[in-house]
């Protein structure tokens, strides 16, 4: 079912990023009433540099449903 894909910069350790993954599981389990055996949460460090280039790659501007100053909708 469904995934969660967290890209962030570096410098998070990993005990940060499993909080995160954990938090992030447990809302999507509220919010959709499922079982946690079906969501998996992936974290990505991405280099500040390589940032746009990346996100452009990996996630379409249609599916960013929140924007920052840093990733914006095409």
């Amino acid at each position: 079912m469904p995934h969660i894909s967290v890209m962030m910069y570096p410098g998070r350790d990993e005990a940060t990023k499993e909080a995160i993954a954990k938090n992030l599981q447990a809302e999507l389990m509220k919010t959709l009433n499922a079982p946690a055996s079906v969501i998996s949460v992936s974290v990505e460090d991405i280099a500040p540099e390589n940032w746009n280039e990346t996100i452009g790659a990996k996630v379409k501007s249609k599916d960013i449903l929140i924007e920052t100053d840093y990733v914006k909708k095409a």
